[in-house]
């Protein structure tokens, strides 16, 4: 006798996601993001102090993918194991997210003593909103079935 194993997709009903479901989601996804992105800082950290890179630019530019490649991936997992939630309803809300992360982190950079909000900076900040931006959406819109 086999088994087989049900697909997500397969297990799409015709009743549509509450919007209690989104919401759940989307703070899971933030709390395991923000857990994982420390995790990946104090690993960046530890590995630092035995590398002679000291460069403050370099470490801005490695977190700032490390953090997007784990936004991502995060995202693609958990958005993953509901199926029923349509990703394209999700999608205005990270773009917004993003103008508020950039904005965030100007105003922060900005009222430390000196340090400016250089261009390179800006530059590595906006690298890490568009990583996972760009990842999410060209993972969603090739699933039909989630981007409707």
């Amino acid at each position: 006798m086999s088994y087989k194993i049900p697909i997500p997709e397969e297990n799409i009903s015709n009743k549509p996601a509450s919007q209690a479901l989104y919401i759940g989601i989307w703070f899971a996804w933030i709390f395991s993001t923000k857990i994982l992105g420390f995790i990946g800082q104090e690993i960046y950290f530890y590995i630092k102090t035995f590398t002679t890179l000291r460069d403050v630019n370099d470490a801005i530019l490695f977190l700032s993918v490390m953090n997007g490649l784990i936004i991502a991936a995060t995202f693609i997992f958990i958005y993953n194991l509901f199926p029923k939630l349509n990703i394209k309803k999700v999608m205005p809300f990270l773009y917004f997210a993003g103008v508020v992360t950039f904005l965030r982190s100007y105003f922060d950079y900005n009222s430390i003593p000196n340090l400016e909000f250089s261009p390179l900076l800006q530059f590595y900040v906006l690298i890490g909103i568009i990583i996972p931006l760009y990842f999410i959406r060209k993972y969603y819109i090739a699933k039909p079935a989630r981007w409707y």
